[in-house]
């Protein structure tokens, strides 16, 4: 395989296994956001590998609502465990735009260290490596031990290959780079089977999901004609469903691959807790830029805010503020970005 150009690379990779270093003969949690998905599981394993290498004692910890039936085998034969089970010296986040992200019990905390690629994102922990331009936290950690040439465990190998195809869509959205698909060819030469982990994780989901689906396509209403799409799950469908916002991973990219949709979102709300998440195939529409008005946050193409109260309360600014970005692209204040 060739080697990758060093322009290519992110920054840190040195200073990064340094850090680790420091951390040798401490407990240590490793935990990412709330809601996990496969990027944060993909980089949580990955982190707790090198920790445990480096000599520390390392904790895989769990955030509410628990990990998703179909990314548990990704953490292979590892424990996980509940923030409160276990006594720390000190905290390692990954996939993390902010502390409430983790959880509410973790405002008051400042992590050792963040890996994080999130345009949204602070530098809220003493070491930071945030990579914006990555498609994932997995890319990020995955070309930090190529550049090192670091042992790679299938578990590991696995888990970071899983994290990159789930946050880049396949290889298929804008954040994927030349260099992504370098490093997951580089994972595939480490040993793992492309066809089995994509199966773990597309082709694993549980029968209740698609009831909660059914009920999410029949919600579905269209604003700015047509450009706009939402659906909505509210207390009522998860309990009818026996399922909970853990399950409703890639829900929102449904509508967003309707002929003609430019921006996608799920509005979800469960025990006075309303969740926000928006799509869209266009970079140039930036919605990164809506979510920071409603305290929210992500990338440019994929974004989510939560808030309590009811959803008139922000509607019609939401609405309006997702218009105001169709309108100042298609008048051509931003070029396009592909």
């Amino acid at each position: 395989m060739s080697e990758m150009k060093e322009c290519d690379h992110f920054e840190g990779a040195d200073r990064f296994f340094a850090v680790c270093r420091q951390l040798k003969g401490k407990k240590v949690g490793v935990i990412g956001h709330t809601q996990i998905d496969g990027d944060a599981v993909g980089a949580q394993v990955a982190l707790f590998e090198i920790l445990k290498n480096e000599g520390c004692e390392a904790f895989l910890m769990e955030t509410e609502p628990g990990i998703p039936d179909h990314l548990r085998p990704l953490y292979g034969k590892y424990k996980t465990y509940q923030p409160h089970q276990v006594s720390v010296d000190e905290w390692c986040v990954v996939d993390c735009s902010q502390p409430s992200r983790v959880g509410d019990f973790f405002e008051a905390i400042r992590p050792f260290l963040l890996i994080d690629h999130h345009i949204s994102g602070s530098p809220f922990a003493v070491h930071n490596f945030i990579h914006p331009q990555a498609a994932a936290a997995c890319e990020i950690l995955a070309d930090y031990l190529y550049q090192a040439k670091y042992p790679i465990s299938v578990v590991m190998a696995n888990a970071l290959y899983a994290g990159l195809i789930m946050d880049t869509g396949n290889y298929c959205y804008s954040s994927t780079r030349a260099a992504t698909l370098h490093l997951g060819a580089y994972l595939v030469d480490r040993g793992i089977q492309p066809h089995v982990i994509a199966s773990l994780v597309y082709n694993n989901e549980p029968r209740k999901k698609f009831l909660l689906l059914e009920h999410f396509f029949h919600s579905w209403k269209f604003y700015a004609d047509g450009k706009i799409c939402f659906g909505f799950l509210h207390d009522e469908d998860y309990e009818a469903t026996g399922t909970d916002m853990v399950d409703v991973e890639g829900f929102v990219n449904y509508p967003r691959s309707i002929h003609g949709v430019r921006i996608a979102g799920l509005v979800q709300k469960l025990a006075g807790l309303i969740k926000v998440s928006l799509r869209s195939n266009e970079p140039a529409l930036r919605l990164d830029q809506v979510a920071q008005r409603f305290q929210g946050g992500g990338h440019i193409c994929a974004v989510a805010f939560k808030t309590t109260g009811t959803i008139e309360s922000f509607w019609d600014d939401l609405i309006n503020a997702l218009q105001e970005r169709l309108k100042v692209v298609e008048e051509g204040v931003l070029p396009y970005e592909s």
